[in-house]
């Protein structure tokens, strides 16, 4: 796995009541368990966002080409062509081993680099190589005034048109971020060499087989629906434009800075549900246990739930 050790530590202690990414209750995540190719015109669509940035441009993929119909998957895996960064783990309040938790972490291309932190984030690269992207269509008003001078302006601006493309040479190509959930026993679901490599980092007694257990298409994610869903403690509780599966009351969103212009600016709403959390380089213990099956962390959450 590509850039595994440079892809940070944050600790997230969950309160009762916040967060915890494998509590959604009302939509499962699709798992991302085996290798993934995107079809065909999928993997790139570059736009050019705001006009007066001709050479700053996003990456605006259909939900439809994602695995699962979602770039946020659980339990998932980063893509073959694709590092793991801004890696967390979630743990419940006085945490002691075989305790409830998980991780979590973004997935970015390996030519690109990431920006912001946490769940949610962008991937950017500065290109020098050419591009086809696409120009907003610009839909223009015109008024005139009491003297007889007339003004057009643009009144607004369709950023999916796909009739007025353009070859750029060079500049700043950003996306967002795929993001991926799992816990100690989604390890033996993913390919050996990824879940070895992972289990090392995350210094997790783990002994991988000749092959996974299960593949994408037959897998389920957790069943979310014995845990609390609540409001997270990582953001304000927004209904995310990209749809990330949470409740409604556990869509922790990152909001990012960056320096690339006004590109982000009018990259707010599609990034609305993103805000920053802090993050912080550090190994985790190498005391921590293996943690059970699915069934059991589910009823664990919910005996301390109910304590």
């Amino acid at each position: 796995m590509a850039g595994i050790g440079d892809a940070g530590y944050t600790l997230y202690t969950v309160q009762s009541g916040d967060f915890f990414p494998t509590s959604d209750s009302d939509t499962s995540l699709p798992p991302l368990t085996t290798s993934f190719t995107f079809a065909s015109g999928c993997a790139e669509q570059w736009r050019i966002v705001n006009p007066d940035f001709p050479t700053e441009v996003l990456n605006s993929v259909p939900s439809s080409c994602f695995p699962g119909g979602r770039d946020v998957n659980s339990p998932g895996t980063c893509l073959p062509s694709y590092r793991l960064v801004a890696l967390g783990e979630f743990r419940t309040p006085g945490w002691t081993s075989g305790g409830v938790r998980a991780w979590g972490a973004d997935c970015c291309r390996n030519d690109m680099t990431p920006i912001g932190v946490g769940r949610g984030g962008l991937c950017t690269k500065v290109f020098s190589t050419s591009i086809t992207a696409y120009n907003p269509v610009a839909f223009t008003t015109s008024s005139t005034n009491s003297i007889g001078e007339t003004t057009t302006y643009i009144d607004s601006l369709d950023r999916s048109a796909t009739d007025n493309a353009t070859i750029l040479s060079s500049g700043t190509m950003t996306m967002a971020a795929m993001v991926v959930y799992w816990q100690e026993s989604d390890l033996k679901k993913f390919d050996p060499e990824y879940a070895a490599t992972l289990a090392d980092h995350l210094s997790i007694g783990f002994t991988p087989t000749a092959t996974s257990d299960i593949t994408s298409e037959t897998a389920t994610p957790p069943n979310r629906s014995q845990l609390p869903s609540a409001t997270s403690n990582l953001g304000e509780a927004i209904a995310g434009s990209k749809g990330s599966g949470l409740s409604s009351g556990a869509k922790a969103g990152i909001g990012v800075g960056v320096g690339v212009g006004t590109l982000l600016v009018a990259l707010a709403g599609f990034l609305l549900y993103k805000r920053r959390v802090g993050r912080r380089e550090k190994k985790l213990d190498r005391n921590s246990a293996i943690q059970n099956q699915q069934p059991e962390f589910v009823q664990r959450a919910s005996q301390m739930q109910t304590a």
